[in-house]
């Protein structure tokens, strides 16, 4: 590795090869790193033809008019599955952004092979969109903003519910051959979609409050926009022939839609005036209020009224049908909210409340903060509020529930709202959360739900469960919602503790809440858990196949036990940003992702095994002792890892600048008390931009990391395991696949780069003018300490890395790869050969900077710094503000007479501009280019 970046670095010092050169040969690369991830997405996704995944779902849905014994069942049966929420997609806003939305397009076209208009694609048209595609910049898309990423949600959100369209069209259709004197009085659901896109403030100081009232208002007047279109449809179907009633209810739904279509216009337009503005505020205000009786605000008005048409309908009986199903469904919105903030925003709002002086979990303190809140949950009385109360309210926390109130009067009464607490470690927060919900009287329409992610919360997080259900306000709340609502995170626990031992914690976490709740006597109340993983590796996006993705989530052990306890379960997943909008970036590739979803939760084989808990026969499950010490093993050397201060300079060594913003979302938390917060400590960057900077250095860390060593502890048992257990061989497969994606090799070349030992070696063999500058860049590398510590957690890794590769290769039990995979390591180390080289060169560049004392807020050192650790935009502002190119000589006119004189400042660095500022901002751009092939191959940012 280290020698073709060096072969590659010499032949651009001398000459042989060109920037112009290596930028063609990056564009090759990334075209064909595209076509990579095309095809194995293509891959993974499986079937993508339209008719053919119409069939398997016409076999699902009319398995559900059958029984155990194959006879027909009752309607009343029937219409229980269908109507029940089998499933949610989550549609979410993280940074992964790793694409143009226009190569989102191109990827989702070229992985179903279809173009536009769901045309077949002819190996002509592929190779036309892969040359465009070569011809395009890749990476993420410039300026990416939130309005942005809620305009690309908002696509990929209407695709899903297009695909969704033909899933009511075919139960209808289903429904009409098995129950035809009943199937109208049918609203299937079977899947719900949400958003939290705009509504997420967990560790955001960037969306105001304003900002998600509007993406509530925008959602809205999106989804009227959608039912004025599919009324209209029918409408001109039935121009002809259709009876009078039928054609009086559809102009007055139409009119209402319309109407409401309006207000929502002016709404958003009033909105824009204000920001913060007390009397722009109170006039909004007033606005709302007053035309609150005629507002549209509860959907059930407008299936009332379609129902009734129904009757009356002819041959448009089922479009009719169809559009009350999607109604019932959706509710006045795009998608149902999500909102989510961080436990610490709660805690700051009841703080005074309650006398908080610690944190709620505190030894000696912790039984006395839970009575306070149970007290305050005894006595609190609902409180009226408007929108100039959130104006004046200060902490966050009170002023989203003022807003989930204002959600509820003005925007959509009938669909209930998640929230979502981010960082929940103890029962006291979630009461918090529900004394606030009585407070503003959204109790009876606001599902909480707690995030475990953290290793804490994983540990501990059914006993929360179990706590809150033991308090007479928490039990009373769930009984009254019908459901109690968990989330899961596989990014955060990914990180801190390794992906396969976060993937063994929350699968123990439901086993575990599974006993909870059968012991608190509450199994007749739907359990409800949302799981946010990625579409990387290192966030729990399973890369062997879709079934593969979704079975190592929501594992078979753990359905047999909802199931065998008698606790209905709905699941939601998430897709986030545009790696995960991919799926529903076309009609094709929306109803493709939709019926492996439904496979999933639909599947004959998963109904039947209702009686056949799966975990005796896997060795996994029943070798408790091994299992365990298998978890533990990978747990404590990711808790090491993650604390080792070597780890933080790892990190640190060139961060994301290899990647650039993926999103609107900073890297860094936002933290409300930010003075107790170690912002050196790597959990204080999110996980995505931790996962996509080990990717970048060529090792997948987090997904990887500590097998060696769980494996090692006693290979023989652990073979005999992996042999006789599928739930083993699926996460060994997730870290096997992960290593094929790394390589060691570049890791070790990347911290290679600051060793100042190897520069001096290699100035004692270069020619003069070669040689100074690697003596200077030894120079600005000696003293820091750098070196020495990427040098010590390499080998941390690599004594790891060889026990991994070790038990890998030894394995008889098939190739843990797919073929769609090991094609593609050739390229990832062309490139980051390339990059290497690139590095090289841009370091060498340093060596050149003057020093130069006349910036008043930087100093040369600092500049060098950040180019160090690839920081180059910042440097290079710097940089020409100390040393400007030639000003444009003063105006004749403008002063009266010619002046031939420049003073010394005006006299310009041009050669500055052109040999050091320019090279430095292409080599940078080239290197992001490789960044943007390398995480093709990988598959997803992050």
């Amino acid at each position: 590795m280290q020698r073709l970046a060096r072969e590659i670095a010499a032949d651009i010092e001398s000459g042989a090869v060109d920037l112009a050169a290596i930028d063609d040969l990056i564009r090759d690369l990334n075209a064909r790193a595209f076509d990579f991830r095309a095809r194995r997405l293509g891959a993974r996704l499986g079937e993508c033809d339209v008719a053919a995944n119409a069939a398997t779902l016409r076999r699902l849905i009319t398995g559900l008019t059958r029984g155990d014994d194959g006879g027909q069942v009752s309607f009343e049966d029937f219409k229980g599955r269908v109507e029940r929420e089998v499933l949610g997609i989550v549609i979410t806003a993280h940074p992964a952004f790793s694409m143009s939305w226009d190569h989102t397009v191109a990827l989702a076209r070229l992985a179903t092979g279809t173009g536009e208009g769901g045309q077949p694609m002819d190996a002509d048209a592929r190779a036309a969109l892969l040359a465009a595609v070569r011809r395009a910049r890749h990476g993420p898309p410039k300026g990416l903003d939130l309005a942005g990423e809620q305009t690309l949600a908002a696509s990929a959100i209407g695709h899903i519910q297009d695909a969704l369209r033909r899933v009511y069209e075919m139960t209808f259709e289903v429904a009409e051959d098995a129950y035809p004197q009943h199937w109208t009085e049918l609203r299937p659901r079977l899947m719900t979609v949400a958003s939290w896109v705009g509504f997420d403030v967990d560790g955001r100081a960037d969306i105001t409050w304003t900002d998600t009232l509007r993406a509530g208002l925008t959602s809205e007047a999106g989804q009227l926009d959608r039912y004025l279109a599919a009324v209209r449809r029918i409408s001109n179907r039935s121009a002809t022939g259709v009876g009078k009633e039928l054609e009086i209810a559809l102009r007055g739904v139409e009119d209402r839609l319309q109407a409401a279509a309006n207000m929502l216009a002016g709404d958003l337009g009033r909105l824009d005036e204000f920001a913060g503005d007390v009397e722009a505020a109170a006039r909004f205000s007033r606005h709302m209020a007053a035309s609150q009786h005629t507002r549209l605000v509860d959907a059930s008005e407008l299936v009332e009224s379609l129902s009734q048409a129904v009757a009356n309908a002819g041959q448009d009986k089922r479009a009719l049908a169809v559009l009350c199903a999607e109604i019932a469904n959706y509710g006045l919105g795009l998608s149902h909210t999500h909102m989510r903030l961080n436990a610490s925003q709660l805690i700051n709002a009841i703080r005074k409340r309650v006398g908080l002086e610690s944190s709620p979990d505190a030894s000696g303190h912790r039984r006395g903060y839970l009575r306070a809140i149970n007290a305050l949950l005894d006595e609190v009385q609902p409180a009226t509020i408007n929108y100039g109360s959130i104006l004046a309210e200060q902490m966050s926390a009170r002023r989203i529930f003022m807003l989930l109130a204002q959600f509820l009067k003005y925007i959509d009464a009938g669909t209930p709202i998640r929230l979502l607490i981010a960082e929940c470690d103890t029962p006291f927060t979630v009461l918090t959360a529900l004394y606030l919900a009585r407070l503003f009287g959204v109790e009876d329409k606001v599902d909480i739900s707690p995030l475990f992610e953290t290793a804490d919360a994983l540990h501990i997080g059914h006993e929360i469960v179990g706590e809150l259900l033991a308090n007479a306000h928490y039990r009373g709340y769930v009984r009254a919602r019908g459901r109690l609502c968990l989330q899961t995170g596989f990014s955060d626990a990914g990180r801190y503790i390794g992906q396969v031992a976060a993937a063994l914690a929350i699968e123990r976490l439901r086993f575990k809440v599974a006993e909870q709740i059968a012991a608190a006597g509450m199994t007749d109340v739907e359990l409800v858990i949302f799981d946010t993983h990625g579409e990387s590796i290192g966030r729990g996006a399973h890369p062997v196949d879709f079934k593969n993705r979704l079975d190592y989530i929501d594992t078979p052990a753990s359905r047999a036990r909802f199931r065998d306890a008698g606790i209905a379960h709905k699941w939601e997943v998430s897709f986030q940003g545009g790696d995960g909008y991919v799926h529903f970036a076309t009609p094709e590739i929306a109803f493709a992702t939709v019926c492996r979803l439904f496979e999933h939760a639909l599947a004959p084989d998963a109904a039947a095994s209702a009686a056949h808990d799966p975990a005796p026969e896997d060795l996994f499950y029943r070798d408790t002792d091994f299992s365990l010490e298998f978890f533990l093993t990978i747990k404590e050397f990711n808790d090491r890892i993650i604390e080792d201060p070597d780890y933080a300079a790892l990190l640190g060594a060139f961060g994301t600048n290899t990647v650039g913003a993926t999103g609107s979302r900073k890297i860094v938390r936002h933290h409300e008390a930010p003075g107790k917060v170690d912002h050196g400590h790597p959990a204080q960057i999110r996980a995505i931009p931790h996962n996509a900077t080990l990717h970048q250095l060529g090792y997948l860390a987090n997904s990887v990391g500590g097998l060696g060593q769980a494996i090692a502890r006693d290979r023989y048992h652990f073979e005999e395991v992996f042999a006789r257990s599928p739930r083993c061989r699926q996460l060994v497969s997730l870290a096997a696949v992960a290593r094929k994606l790394s390589s060691f090799d570049a890791f070790a070349a990347y911290i290679a780069l600051f060793n100042p030992v190897s520069w001096l070696l290699r100035a004692a063999a270069a020619e003069p003018r070669r040689a100074a500058q690697m003596k200077r860049l030894a120079r600005l590398l000696t003293g820091t300490g750098q070196h020495e510590k990427l040098h010590r957690i390499l080998q941390r890794f690599l004594r790891d890395e060889i026990e991994f590769r070790a038990a890998i290769e030894s394995l008889e039990n098939g190739d843990l790869v797919p073929p769609s995979i090991s094609d593609a390591h050739p390229d990832l180390e062309i490139l980051h050969a390339i990059r290497l080289a690139l590095i090289e060169e841009l370091f060498q560049l340093i060596t050149r900077i003057p020093r130069f004392s006349g910036l008043p807020d930087v100093t040369t050192d600092e500049v060098v710094q950040e180019l160090l650790h690839l920081d180059v935009h910042r440097a290079v502002e710097a940089l020409r503000r100390a040393f400007p190119a030639a000003g444009s000589a003063p105006d004749g006119e403008l002063f009266g007479e010619v002046a031939s004189y420049r003073v010394e400042g005006e006299q310009g660095y041009e050669a500055e501009e052109r040999e050091l500022f320019r090279p430095m901002l292409e080599l940078h751009e080239l290197l992001c280019q490789t960044s943007a092939a390398i995480t093709h191959i990988i598959g997803a940012v992050g």
